[in-house]
């Protein structure tokens, strides 16, 4: 990114959780349906022009030594769906890994790593860049108050789009300029058939 330059008035910068955005789609639809995610996006910045969209998830776990079928053929979709993300209209996609966890009492789990460290990266990066006045957060998590914050102070205005149902925290909420709940209307407008 370039030095700071000034605030572009117009310009929005658009930030997708890719995990937050499947649970809540998800929710609202059911796995099966599918989202033009450069419509939503174009959307998010409303009423202002969509600089650019930053994507943020995590390829799904695949065992380094041994991949089952499975994994291989989970991982392999992710990337094709990764790859044409790429290719969309002023899209970045950053991606993290999964990994896998053991619990205290033995049982399996897997957790993301690497991607609310790039989500909080960008939201500085484009504070301090002036690229974009307004910051669009499609998320619901509060590891990225410390980064909003700091984006504040250096001028930009920062939008939250959440959803109501399983709303974020409060901390999250109290940091943001603006909070708008996610509409099923705004799935409908941007599903792709």
């Amino acid at each position: 990114m370039v030095e700071n330059v000034g605030f572009c008035e117009d310009w929005a910068v658009v930030f997708i959780d890719g995990g937050y955005l499947e649970k809540v789609k998800d929710g609202v639809y059911g796995s099966n349906i599918k989202v033009d995610l450069e419509c939503l996006s174009e959307k998010l910045a409303e009423p202002h022009k969509r600089f650019r969209t930053y994507y943020y998830n995590a390829y799904p776990y695949q065992n380094p030594n041994d991949p089952t079928d499975d994994e291989k053929k989970r991982f392999s979709k992710a990337q094709r769906f990764y790859d044409r993300l790429n290719k969309l209209n002023r899209f970045e996609v950053r991606l993290g890994k999964t990994v896998k966890r053991y619990s205290s009492d033995g049982s399996i789990y897997y957790t993301q790593k690497g991607v609310d460290v790039y989500f909080s990266i960008d939201i500085l990066k484009v504070a301090w860049s002036g690229y974009a006045k307004y910051i669009v957060l499609l998320a619901g998590d509060s590891d990225f108050v410390p980064a909003i914050k700091a984006a504040k102070e250096k001028g930009a205005i920062v939008k939250l789009i959440y959803c109501d149902s399983n709303g974020p925290p409060n901390d999250l909420l109290n940091t943001v300029d603006e909070r708008i709940p996610l509409s099923k209307k705004l799935f409908d407008d941007c599903k792709l058939s």
